[in-house]
C-alpha cells in the first residue's frame, strides 16, 4: 500500500477548508499514512490523527465561536500598554484542545502527527512528533504552532518560547524529506495573485499583519514547492482569499470549498481519478497556469520581466509579450500577476502536464 502524507498549511480560520479536504479523502477512501501541519492546518491534523471521525470534526467546527479560543486580555493592555505582546492569552484555545481531542500524548495517536513552529527567540523551527519531539502534549505542540504573532501569548516548552510556525514555512512539505511517503497532498490556503481589493487597512491590527504575513508567506511557500520540486506533491489550493483571518461566520463555506478544491483536483489525477479503476500511473501531474497581458493595461514597465523566474515574457513594440512557447517551464509562482502594478496581467487558465516521478 502506498504511503500518503496529507500536508495541511496555515491561514487562520481560512483552515476550516481543511475538513472538507479531509471529507473529500474520506469519501474516495484514500487513507492518510502521516498528517503534517502549520498553524491552523495543525490544529485539524491533530483531530484527524487522534483518529477522531470526519463528522465529528466538522460538527465541532461548526458549533466553534470566537468566545471558545479567543480571550482577550484587558488586565495586560492596560498594564504593558506599548510593551503588550499579544493581544489573547491563549488559555482558551488550550482548554478547547484538552476538551475537544480525545487523546493528548503523541503515543496515543492512531496516526503519525508532525506540526511545526518556531523558536521565537533564535528563529529556529522544530517540528514536534520527530523523535526528539515528542515529550510534549498535543495540546501544548499544537498551541505553539498557532500562536499568531501579536495575536497569541508564544508557549514556553522546555524554557523555550515557540511560535506560529507559518512565520517560516507556511506549508512544511519539506518534513517529508525526513518522513518519506510515496504520494504528498497539500493544501495551500495562502493567496494567489493579487489580493486587490480586499481593503486590509480599514480592518485593524490582525487583519493588517495576517496581509503582510501572507505576502511574506506565499513567497516563501513558492520558493519551497520549487525548491522541493522533485517530491511528489499534488498540490490543492482552495480559494479562500476573500474570507478574513478570524472569520467565524463562514465556516459551512469553507468546509464545502475545501472539499470542491479537492474534487476537482483528484478527478482529475491519474492516480486517484474515478475513471481510472486500480490502475496506478508512474507519473504525477500539475498544473501549469496559461496568462493574457492586457494591451490597453499594459505600460511596458518590465515588472513581468523582472519577477518571472524563467524569462515567460518579453517587451515588444514596448509592451509585454507573454512567450506561449515557453509555458512549460513555468514554475506557477504567479509572481507575473502579484508584481503588475497595472493588474495587466491575469490568469486565464490551467493546463494539465504530465511528468514522469516514480510512485
Amino acid at each position: 500500500m502506498k504511503k500518503i502524507a496529507l500536508v495541511l498549511g496555515g491561514g487562520g480560520m481560512r483552515g476550516m477548508s481543511h475538513i472538507g479536504v479531509l471529507k473529500a479523502l474520506r469519501k474516495r477512501g484514500i487513507e492518510i499514512s502521516q498528517y503534517i501541519g502549520c498553524s491552523i492546518g495543525s490544529l485539524v491534523a491533530c483531530f484527524a490523527a487522534t483518529g477522531t471521525p470526519v463528522r465529528i470534526i466538522e460538527r465541532i467546527a461548526k458549533k466553534l465561536k470566537k468566545n471558545d479560543v479567543l480571550d482577550f486580555h484587558f488586565s495586560d493592555i492596560l498594564r504593558y500598554r506599548h510593551r503588550m505582546g499579544w493581544i489573547y492569552r491563549g488559555d482558551r484555545l488550550q482548554s478547547f484542545l484538552r476538551k475537544h481531542l480525545p487523546v493528548h500524548t503523541f503515543d496515543e495517536l492512531k496516526t503519525p502527527l508532525y506540526m511545526n513552529s518556531v523558536n521565537i527567540n533564535t528563529g529556529g523551527v522544530i517540528y514536534w512528533g520527530l523523535p526528539s519531539f515528542r515529550d510534549v502534549s498535543l495540546e501544548e505542540a499544537v498551541y505553539s504552532s498557532c500562536a499568531y504573532p501579536t495575536a497569541f501569548k508564544p508557549k514556553e516548552i522546555n524554557g523555550k518560547y515557540y511560535m506560529d510556525g507559518g512565520i517560516v514555512d507556511n506549508l512544511p512539505i519539506k518534513v517529508t524529506r525526513y518522513t518519506k511517503p510515496d504520494i504528498i497532498i497539500a493544501v495551500n490556503l495562502r493567496y494567489r495573485g493579487s489580493l486587490d481589493g480586499k481593503n486590509i487597512e480599514n480592518k485593524g491590527i490582525i487583519s493588517i499583519i495576517d496581509q503582510a504575513n501572507s505576502i511574506i508567506g506565499q513567497m516563501m511557500t513558492d520558493y519551497n514547492l520549487q525548491l522541493h520540486d522533485d517530491l511528489p506533491i499534488i498540490l490543492i489550493h482552495p480559494k479562500v482569499e476573500e474570507y478574513d483571518f478570524l472569520d467565524f461566520d463562514h465556516t459551512e463555506e469553507l468546509i464545502a470549498e475545501g472539499e470542491r478544491a479537492t474534487n476537482e483536483i483528484l478527478d482529475k489525477h491519474p492516480i486517484f481519478s474515478k475513471s481510472n479503476g486500480s490502475k496506478v500511473f508512474n507519473f504525477f501531474f500539475k498544473s501549469k497556469p496559461i496568462f493574457d497581458v492586457d494591451p490597453d493595461k499594459c505600460t511596458g514597465c518590465g515588472n513581468c520581466i523582472i519577477h518571472c523566474p524563467v524569462d515567460l515574457y518579453a517587451l515588444n513594440l514596448g509592451q509585454a509579450k507573454y512567450l506561449t512557447n515557453q509555458r512549460e517551464r513555468c514554475t506557477s509562482c504567479l509572481d507575473c500577476i502579484k508584481h503588475c502594478p497595472y493588474e495587466a496581467i491575469s490568469f486565464v487558465e490551467e493546463k494539465e502536464t504530465f511528468s514522469l516521478k516514480t510512485v
